[in-house]
């Protein structure tokens, strides 16, 4: 899943939650009960709707942490083999390198000896 649907995910299910909490809590007002049983009906509906806020935090967070951990780990995969390779291509250039610098000398004492004759 990526982070956009992940995104997407949570906010559609804080909606219905806000949408439950909204509900129940406009549903209890309009009920014909005691002032004390729909404060105790406002309080419970409270509590389930921070219950399940608590859920799907705890889920996004989850979420979040493992496309986190993921991710790190891509990278640090990419920037081994990206380091593998240097340390290869090092291998095989160092030779050709030093191939190169020591014919560079040989051609520059020629120049050297042609000036001074």
């Amino acid at each position: 899943m990526t982070m956009k649907n992940s995104s997407k995910n949570t906010e559609i299910t804080l909606a219905l939650l806000a949408g439950v909490a909204i509900g129940g809590i406009v549903s209890i007002l309009y009920a014909p009960d005691s002032g004390k049983r729909t404060r105790q009906k406002i309080r419970e509906s409270s509590n389930r709707a921070t219950d399940a806020f608590v859920r799907a935090a705890t889920e996004l967070k989850g979420k979040a942490e493992h496309a986190y951990l993921n991710e790190k780990a891509s990278l640090q995969a990419k920037l081994d083999s990206i380091a593998s390779d240097v340390r290869h291509n090092k291998e095989e250039m160092l030779p050709l390198l030093e191939k190169k610098l020591k014919e560079m000398k040989a051609k520059s004492q020629k120049v050297k000896k042609g000036i001074k004759a």
